[in-house]
């Protein structure tokens, strides 16, 4: 992780770490100078708790780790006054998120060049499309035996809105890129989440969520902006860095 480690639990609105956290707030590698807003828990530990909302953000990778199925995809402001992004003639680029976090800048060496939408995934006032409910763990079902996981009635409640998704700094002589969503993976448009409840465990099969409805962007679709990262951080001169890949701007 290249954050300086994460925001501390009581700042993200709960009691302690989970052991999640704290092994990666131990192992950040401190490359960038931001601290990560994540919420990270394992859904069994939780559900033993009686806290199976604690998974928080995560839900979004436990819930569907399928590479088809796993998060979802938000259009994202993105900063078109910096050379990774000058060029694009839109103001928002959808992208792919699996649970990231928000990076806080700690210092005054970070650019923003993307932001989270103004409207939360999922909790109270969260996107409906996007929302997902806590899965508690049900290991002495009787009557259906294959059933591990249950819906509860709590919402997941994510606090990423309007933070940073994505940073470019230095280090040392060097130049760092983060983002906390995946330009790299498959993106969608459009779609709505699915809970499924069924007599079978889906968490490690289909997952406990589908998406219904959405539309698949090329597989390509964010590939140049990788690719414009890679090379800023490699040095290559603003005008010389690849090309925004044509076409862009219809989405």
């Amino acid at each position: 992780m290249g954050a300086q480690g994460l925001v501390a639990p009581g700042q993200r609105g709960w009691k302690s770490w989970t052991a999640w956290e704290w092994c990666m707030h131990r192992s950040a590698l401190g490359l960038a100078p931001v601290l990560s807003y994540q919420d990270m828990a394992d859904p069994g530990a939780s559900s033993l708790k009686e806290t199976p909302e604690r998974v928080g953000q995560s839900a979004y990778i436990w819930y569907n780790l399928s590479i088809e199925g796993s998060g979802l995809c938000q259009r994202c402001p993105v900063n078109t006054s910096h050379p990774i992004f000058a060029g694009y003639e839109g103001q928002s680029r959808i992208m792919r998120w699996v649970g990231g976090p928000a990076l806080i800048p700690t210092s005054g060496n970070v650019t923003v060049l993307a932001w989270y939408p103004a409207e939360n995934m999922s909790g109270p006032h969260g996107n409906a499309s996007t929302q997902v409910h806590a899965w508690r763990f049900d290991g002495g079902n009787v009557v259906q035996p294959l059933d591990f996981w249950d819906p509860t009635d709590r919402v997941i409640e994510t606090h990423l809105a309007g933070r940073p998704a994505g940073i470019a700094s230095t280090y040392g002589r060097g130049r760092v890129v983060l983002f906390g969503n995946h330009p790299e993976h498959p993106a969608w448009e459009g779609g709505r989440l699915v809970e499924s409840d069924g007599p079978r465990d889906r968490m490690l099969l289909k997952g406990l969520f589908s998406w219904e409805d959405r539309r698949p962007l090329p597989e390509d679709y964010n590939w140049w902006l990788v690719r414009r990262s890679v090379a800023w951080v490699a040095g290559v001169p603003d005008d010389e860095l690849p090309p925004v890949a044509a076409g862009d701007n219809v989405y």
